[in-house]
């Protein structure tokens, strides 16, 4: 092979990068770190000789993605030889790889993102696995890429993670701290060098410029992400659904998290960073006390104090270093950390961090609201199961003031009073504690209540029996049921059939039943002490009686419900059989109960004789009944022919009108949803409910026009012209449509690879300042990217920093796909600023 460096196949030719196909890349030129000359050998024909003698006659027909994927399979058969044996040095391989697949092939337009192999997503990690191999058994050898090497362009090409970075520095850690003399004064600095470069690569903020230079022989620290020391403690206090404790019991801080803030544009997961951030602060503390080398020392103050911040802000002691912490770290680096953990934390220490906002500002900030807040949080702790969460609620419920009971409020449940902390908060976070099989927080806040004199009232009762059936726990629903008693509290209504509902869904159906029955006992005691000979067709017409809860259907229902849900049939008509002699008589949701259960089991005769039923009994079917029916009718109707669906419809709409049930938009979207579902092909029985819809003067909301308009996207290929003659209907009329139709349209039309429409959508919402999610763009900015619309996504990015504003912190929550949106910006080089 030729040595002339314009010959040389790695060395792009003048003139011929462009930016049509940029790499997936993080914000950062072309590398400059030029892959070092090929080993060379006697041999004239080795392998990869070969290999770009036959890259010379590649048919000049050859479709670029054919020729790719052959330079996968060479590759991957370098790989091969080179295991077993044969003499193909890992650095031909990377070379090889860097040529054909790297940053500037890239940049040259041979390889983007329509046109790469499938593969090479898995090859790549497999030469990278290699070479690691390679330098952990040899790292000094200068026939293998240093790390700054291997990291740069797996960095710029978007395929670097966290796992493969933190690989490579416990690699690198460990063989600094493994050195021996005399190889450590002569060869220790270049390492200490290679293992700043690796953090100075990835250690960066996302910026608004569309390219930044990174020099293999300097350090540049001006990008590193300038975090808000708060950051760093919320995020080693972030909570997921389920807890981890370490041995004591304590909930693990979230080490991991709070270092992975340094490297934002680094893509998850990140579990190894805590190990080696606190290896490379080890390393870096002896490489500042003692020094390597005669040469110029390079700046490890910079990033020394970016780490030490972590562990000052934290408040990371060793025994927050737990097994989750450092997961797979290597014993070397976990020694040296163990033995130099006193020095480390007195240097944190140390550090002088900038004045904090205090804590209540930036967790739960007590205002006029703060009640409202903390019972949200506690309903999402409770919906996840996350008792750590509630915990935390509760202890910031304690500070607020107590709101006393109303006087004249005999249940003991006050209206929600904002920024107190009232008898309705505290009735939450009983049932929250014992939903979340917690009695002894429960009872910790039962006696807060009575310490700031709130008295316990049958609401209380209430939410601790609502908690028991949350958690399942018949037998101590029970026991709170008899205490309740025991104290003279009255249960209500509500409390009855928490009771009865609570033991069902417990499973302990026959005591439900016997609550049930001894409620309707009580109550016909009370009636026949007052009137001894009334009769049973005289019940309903008995008003309240003092002392005694009256049954009603709602209680019934509950129980019923209940029953059915746990498929027990027989034993919610024996409920219905008993309420009906006591002269409970059902409603519509009694007999939609049954009818949604006759269905489901596929009893639909036996469901059309119980409909028929209720209008014997004057009782009227809602709409609900009928979307129940509906649900069932067209079950199946993807064995209907069009035809056959219309008659469906206009049958089931019979019946409605003669049941004189009103057709509502609910049900006209219900029927189209199911109509699509069943015969996706044929909208002809659409067609008719649309025609239905008009004749009775019901105008389509932006929930119809979005079913229609993600049906006809849908289609293969899409019906675009059917989505044209929708929107210039939707357009007559206005407030038809929302932000969510449009977004939908919008994607359609990229997903389409229509982009033009996509386009011209986006420009007439966009002056009435129309709402436009970030998911939508970022669909549209990839169609473009697809179609090498490189100016037109460049339009749309700056179009987007004027209407929304530019990117945002890493750890900045902001909103859904926002994030998402910036980093494939980032990953496909668009200018930000």
């Amino acid at each position: 092979m030729s040595t002339d460096d314009r010959s040389d196949p790695r060395t792009p030719a003048k003139g011929t990068q462009r930016d049509d196909y940029p790499p997936p890349a993080n914000n950062l030129k072309a590398r400059t770190i030029q892959p070092r000359p090929l080993v060379s050998r006697p041999e004239p024909g080795d392998a990869l000789e070969a290999l770009f003698e036959q890259a010379a006659k590649k048919g000049p027909n050859e479709p670029p993605e054919i020729e790719l994927e052959r330079r996968i399979e060479e590759l991957s058969e370098m790989l091969e030889n080179h295991l077993s044996g044969k003499p193909v040095p890992l650095r031909d391989c990377w070379s090889f790889f860097l040529h054909h697949f790297g940053p500037a092939a890239w940049k040259a337009g041979t390889i983007n993102r329509a046109t790469h192999p499938t593969h090479l997503k898995i090859i790549a990690p497999q030469l990278l696995d290699q070479i690691m191999k390679a330098k952990s058994a040899d790292p000094f050898s200068d026939d293998l890429p240093t790390y700054t090497e291997l990291i740069l362009p797996f960095f710029e090409l978007g395929m670097l993670t966290g796992r493969e970075w933190t690989n490579m520095m416990a690699t690198l850690l460990v063989n600094i701290l493994e050195a021996r003399e005399p190889l450590a004064a002569r060869q220790i600095q270049p390492l200490i060098m290679d293992l700043l470069m690796s953090w100075n690569i990835v250690c960066r903020e996302a910026t608004t410029e569309a390219t930044v230079d990174i020099s293999p022989t300097s350090l540049n620290w001006s990008y590193v992400p300038k975090i808000p020391p708060h950051k760093f403690e919320q995020a080693c206090k972030l909570e997921q659904a389920r807890i981890r404790k370490d041995i004591n019991g304590a909930s693990e801080k979230n080490i991991n998290h709070a270092f992975s803030l340094l490297l934002p544009l680094v893509r998850m997961r990140k579990d190894g960073i805590s190990g080696v951030a606190l290896g490379t602060i080890k390393v870096l503390l002896d490489f500042e006390r003692h020094g390597r080398g005669d040469s110029v020392t390079p700046d490890v103050s910079t990033l020394l104090d970016a780490l030490l911040t972590v562990i000052h802000a934290c408040g990371i002691e060793f025994r927050d270093l737990s097994s989750t912490a450092l997961k797979r770290l290597p014993l070397p680096i976990l020694q040296a950390v163990k033995d130099d953990w006193s020095i480390i934390k007195n240097r944190a220490n140390a550090i002088v961090l900038p004045m904090m906002p205090s804590k209540r500002s930036y967790t739960s900030p007590l205002s006029g609201n703060d009640s409202n807040m903390i019972s949200k949080r506690l309903a999402q702790a409770l919906k996840i199961r996350n008792r750590k969460a509630a915990e935390d609620q509760w202890v910031d419920a304690q500070r607020l003031p107590v709101a006393k009971l109303d006087s004249n409020d005999v249940k003991g449940v006050v209206r929600f009073v904002g920024g107190s902390l009232s008898p309705v908060l505290y009735h939450q976070f009983i049932l929250t504690f014992m939903g979340l099989g917690s009695p002894a927080r429960a009872i910790e806040v039962w006696n807060h209540m009575v310490e700031h004199d709130v008295v316990p009232g049958v609401g209380a009762w209430d939410a601790m029996i609502n908690g028991c059936k949350l958690c399942r726990d018949a037998k101590a629903l029970n026991e709170v049921w008899a205490k309740m008693i025991a104290s003279d509290v009255k249960p209500d209504a509500q409390c009855w059939t928490s009771r009865i509902s609570g033991l069902i869904h417990c499973r302990a159906i026959e005591d439900g039943i016997y609550a049930l029955d001894e409620m309707g006992r009580l109550w016909l005691q009370a009636v026949r002490n007052k009137d001894p000979t009334i009769k049973v067709s005289q019940l309903k017409q008995v008003g309240s009686i003092s002392g005694v809860v009256k049954p009603t259907i709602v209680t019934v229902n509950a129980a019923v419900a209940g029953l059915l849900a746990q498929r027990q049939p027989a034993a919610a008509h024996r409920v219905l059989d008993w309420a009906s002699k006591i002269g409970i008589s059902p409603d519509v949701q009694t007999y939609n109960m049954l009818i949604r259960s006759l269905i489901r089991e596929g009893r639909v005769n036996e469901a059309s004789k119980l409909l028929k039923s209720m209008q014997s009994e004057e009782i009227a079917p809602d709409a609900a009944t009928f979307v129940t029916i509906l649900e069932e009718v067209f079950k199946d109707a993807y064995n209907q022919t069009p035809d056959e669906l219309k008659e469906t419809v206009k049958s089931v709409f019979g019946m409605m009108e003669e049941a004189e049930v009103e057709i509502n938009l609910h049900i006209y979207n219900k029927v189209i949803y199911l109509l699509l579902q069943a015969s996706p092909n044929d909208i002809g029985a659409v067609a008719h409910v649309m025609e239905h819809m008009a004749s009775r003067n019901t105008q389509p909301n932006t929930h119809t026009y979005t079913m229609l308009v993600n049906h006809y996207f849908s289609l293969q290929p899409p019906n675009l012209e059917a989505v044209r003659i929708l929107m210039e209907r939707a357009r007559l009329e206005v407030g038809a449509v929302d932000h969510i139709f449009h977004d939908r349209v919008i994607e359609g039309y990229a997903r389409a690879g229509d982009t033009s429409s996509a386009l011209r959508l986006l420009g007439r919402i966009q002056p009435s300042r129309q709402y436009t999610s970030w998911d939508t763009l970022r669909t549209l900015l990839m169609a473009l990217i697809k179609n090498d619309e490189r100016d037109l996504a460049q339009e749309l990015v700056k179009n987007t920093i004027i209407d929304k504003g530019g990117p945002i912190p890493i750890y900045e929550k902001g909103v859904e796909g926002q994030h998402k949106f910036w980093e494939l910006v980032r990953e496909v080089r668009l200018a930000t600023g």
